[in-house]
């Protein structure tokens, strides 16, 4: 009798299954991650870039256009920049490196926290 086979490797299970392992992971990541077009437009983000946009913005503000102003360098070199983002109550700014990698279709930006580096 010949044993069950398993699922073939790319079944649509097993990428269904990687697809959310994958969407839960960068949604639970501590520090923002987005991707944005080449003219800065944001078209998906986690839930820690989502929450910082919230105390950015404007209540009227779009909610697609980047946080963190990218420049046509940002976009050709990969590589990072510090740039400020103001709390829309406080008015206090918070420090970010931001770093821009290429994809295929957009462009996969990720941002980190050095506030506490930029006020020692």
């Amino acid at each position: 009798m010949d044993e069950p086979s398993e699922p073939a490797i790319g079944t649509e299970a097993q990428m269904r299954s990687e697809l959310v392992a994958l969407e839960e992971t960068l949604s639970a990541a501590p520090h923002p991650i987005w991707h944005a077009t080449e003219t800065g437009q944001t078209t998906w983000s986690n839930t820690a870039y989502n929450a910082l946009r919230d105390k950015a913005r404007q209540p009227k503000e779009s909610q697609t256009e980047c946080i963190f102003p990218l420049l046509p360098s940002d976009l050709q070199s990969g590589k990072t920049r510090r740039i400020p983002v103001v709390d829309r109550e406080s008015g206090t700014k918070k420090w970010y490196d931001v770093t821009v990698k290429a994809g295929a279709s957009s462009y996969h930006c990720y941002a980190i926290d050095v506030d506490n580096m930029v006020a020692a």
